[in-house]
């Protein structure tokens, strides 16, 4: 009678190895998990709220142009409302804020992302007498 060899991966010091290197991996996942991003300094937090501001507010500025109003809500054109605080005011302009890492920019909708433009300093020409630059 012959006996069969049992599988090497069924063997106790390979069952142990891996099971110790799995939970190493495992271990380590979970302590990267834990550990929060890390914050941008303050100059660079303002710029990226800055930029993200500029883009949701030409999105919004987007939709006014085609149907004569903002957004009821962020959803409605495709933005995260968590990123944002957002409103539509009264008069049917809009206030938009971004937030990043402490840094927050106000978008005032009858302004528009113009003058988060020109304060990034982009080239833009400036606003006609009576109206605004959007």
């Amino acid at each position: 009678v012959v006996e069969a060899k049992e599988p090497w991966l069924t063997r106790p010091p390979v069952v142990v190895a891996v099971t110790i290197i799995f939970l190493a991996v495992v271990g380590y996942n979970v302590k990267t998990l834990r550990r929060p991003p890390p914050r941008l300094p303050p100059e660079r937090a303002e710029t990226t709220a800055r930029i993200t501001a500029v883009i949701a507010a030409q999105i919004i500025q987007s939709h006014v142009r085609e149907h004569g109003r903002p957004p009821a809500t962020l959803t409605e054109v495709g933005l995260d409302p968590n990123q944002f605080d957002y409103r539509v005011k009264p008069d049917g302009s809009y206030e938009l804020a971004s937030r990043v890492d402490g840094a927050e920019v106000r978008v005032d909708g009858r302004e528009g992302p113009a003058t988060l433009l020109r304060e990034l300093g982009a080239p833009l020409p400036e606003p006609a007498a009576g109206g605004s630059n959007r």
